[in-house]
């Protein structure tokens, strides 16, 4: 949990920048209590960060540069030697000196998690970057010849002089996708540095961004199932003990976001075998009817006593306020909600606020080691449109094991291109049919074109490291930032051990068998969680980390009167959606309330629109330079994200 700001002005008084980028880092006063500041001619950058807490920003400058760093480089030493660099105690006077050795050269070889800004006043250019593994988000903006960049968009869009606009080539990727997965925002002048990438240029031009991570495929090893486990034990020990600080005997308190799957429980296990017992595990529960199916936390309460944690679950009834959490979770988030599970993870980490301030998680194992939902995209709206054929397919592909690329549940349709699930994804006719007419000429490519530079070099990847390297870049990251957006509104460090080059190197030199069987995603990590569970639980069908949105939408009182409304005169989407398609769909949806059952695209689509308006009413109404009712649009295309 730390952060970084900085402010570029065309012309000011000597002391303008520092006053500025000082109301910048204030607006993230949860983010810690140390903060550095470092100034040059026209600009100035601060960093923030608690006192000893596991990632430190920091700002330096030396008269013509300015630096700005936020994260955790375990090579860092090593990289500058190898560049003729001195190591300095201050990471930002390193990394000023491998940039002046070797310009944005030096960022691939950088392990750990990182955003970096370099500035250089005398020739004008900045470089903005962000490592592929981890969650230090970086947004920038330029407007009027200012420039600002920032951990958060807050800090940038509270600027004065900043103008927010909204960027309508988003909206289609939004509803259907709940966000992007690119450099784009909602705002049509602030972009982020998606993972693996960099910006560089002239501050007063273009910044293109450039891919520089690029895969390093070592050799399939074919290991056994007991040999992996000890790889993968001993790799997440290495990575938990690091957000514990172990090696430092240990100053921050550990909690851990427990489910009824396996990730979180080998998480859980490690920090007993850590010596961790007494540490505090959270899980999230559900009253109401059709909660059941989503309610993990019986199964995370037996974990969390079989590791001597201590336990509470948060739950969240049906009948609350889903409303107020989700006007909070679009406030903290900044953005409208992705899924439904960030309403009952913010309630449940500002009710136990006080009793942790690191945050372990369990996620991004599926992405590394099994299957998420994306891949099977085709396969579910095959299931959903013939779902006997599909039964009897699946049923026959025992049968035909020993073809090639048939074995197993995934392998129905043909593996190994990414693009080709991503055009699939983006197809327009579907995509429209999804949308129904809210956005009449859906604009979808842009959420991974920064990705096209990379699918040569995959040519050579396996399908499943394919798209272990693609979800990562492209879809993993929003959920994990998400987690440290919420976990940082509690003034807590987020960390997820299993997300970290070491586990990712693992992922690559795992053969495919080992991420996904006949029956079971993610067999060598199941393997390993039974040493310490039950082979019935290591094994049995997880119910998925989520929460009963469907039955929200249904009712939660507030949110179901909202989301009725939203076809009214004064609702802000009607200046950004096709109000025709707009009306009919609200008129579907109160129909099917009044039935007592929302269909789930129905939820679905619905909960977009309604966190579309939430951030419209959220983040830009009443601040300062908001654009007024019935402003025009920016009609940025989407598809380019140079200035």
């Amino acid at each position: 949990m730390s952060a970084v700001a900085g402010v570029i002005l065309p012309t000011a008084e000597p002391s303008e920048p520092r006053r500025s980028v000082l109301a910048m880092i204030g607006r993230m006063p949860h983010r810690g209590d140390r903060i550095d500041v470092a100034a040059t001619t026209g600009a100035a950058a601060a960093a923030r960060s608690i006192t000893d807490g596991l990632y430190g920003a920091h700002a330096f400058g030396d008269g013509r540069h300015l630096v700005a760093f936020d994260g955790d480089i375990t090579n860092l030493a090593d990289v500058a030697r190898s560049h003729g660099v001195v190591p300095a105690d201050d990471p930002a006077r390193t990394v000023l000196g491998l940039y002046l050795e070797a310009g944005a050269g030096f960022l691939d070889a950088l392990e750990g998690e990182f955003a970096v800004v370099v500035y250089d006043a005398l020739a004008r250019r900045v470089l903005l970057g962000r490592s592929f593994i981890g969650n230090r988000p970086l947004f920038f903006a330029s407007q009027g010849g200012s420039f600002w960049f920032a951990s958060e968009m807050l800090p940038i869009v509270a600027q004065e002089g900043f103008r927010p606009r909204t960027n309508r080539g988003l909206l289609s990727s939004m509803l259907l996708f709940r966000g992007t997965f690119g450099p784009e925002t909602l705002l049509a002048d602030v972009r982020k540095v998606p993972p693996g990438t960099f910006f560089e240029g002239p501050i007063d031009g273009a910044l293109e961004c450039r891919v520089f991570y690029r895969p390093r495929l070592p050799e399939k090893v074919d290991r056994s199932a007991a040999e992996y486990g000890d790889r993968i034990w001993d790799a997440l020990g290495r990575n938990v003990a690091r957000a514990l600080r172990a090696a430092d005997a240990g100053s921050r308190r550990p909690g851990l976001l427990l489910s009824g799957g396996v990730d979180s429980t080998l998480v859980a296990y490690k920090l007993k075998e850590l010596g961790q017992e007494g540490a505090f595990a959270l899980s999230c529960g559900y009253g109401g009817s059709g909660a059941r199916e989503h309610d993990e936390s019986e199964a995370a309460a037996r974990t969390a006593r079989a590791c001597a944690l201590a336990f509470r679950n948060v739950v969240t009834e049906t009948s609350d306020d889903i409303l107020a959490g989700l006007r909070r979770a679009v406030r903290v988030m900044e953005e409208p909600v992705r899924v439904y599970m960030a309403v009952p993870i913010a309630r449940a980490l500002r009710e136990t606020h006080g009793a942790f301030d690191t945050l372990l998680t369990g996620t991004f194992a599926d992405i590394l080691f099994g299957e998420t939902i994306q891949y099977d995209t085709p396969i579910l709206d095959f299931r959903r449109r013939w779902p006997r054929t599909a039964s009897l397919v699946r049923r026959a592909v025992p049968l035909v094991d020993r073809l090639p690329r048939i074995g197993g549940y995934a392998r129905w349709f043909r593996r190994g291109d990414v693009r080709d699930m991503r055009e699939y994804m983006f197809l327009h006719e579907r995509c429209a049919r999804d949308l129904r007419g809210l956005v009449p000429e859906p604009e979808l490519a842009a959420c991974a074109r920064h990705l096209d530079p990379l699918f040569e070099e995959h040519r050579a990847m396996s399908g499943e490291d394919e798209y272990s390297t693609v979800d990562t870049m492209m879809y993993a990251y929003c959920w994990n930032e998400s987690f440290d957006k919420l976990a940082a509104a509690e003034s807590l460090e987020a960390f997820h051990p299993f997300q970290s080059d070491e586990m990712y190197r693992l992922s690559l030199e795992m053969p495919y068998r080992g991420k996904i069987s006949k029956r079971h995603t993610k067999p060598y990590v199941r393997e390993l969680a039974a040493r310490f569970t039950s082979r019935e639980f290591a094994y049995d069908d997880k119910r998925i980390f989520s929460s009963p949105g469907a039955d929200w939408m249904t009712g939660s009182p507030e949110l179901v009167s909202f989301a009725s409304e939203l076809d009214a005169p004064g609702a802000r989407v009607r200046d950004y959606l096709e109000p025709g398609a707009l009306d009919r769909l609200i008129e579907d949806y109160r129909s099917q309330v009044r039935a007592g059952r929302v269909d789930g695209q129905t939820s679905n689509l619905v909960h977009n629109v309604v966190g579309l308006e939430l951030w419209l009413e959220v983040f830009l109404a009443g601040r300062a330079g908001t654009e007024p009712a019935g402003a025009p649009l920016v009609e940025r295309d989407a598809r380019s994200w140079h200035g």
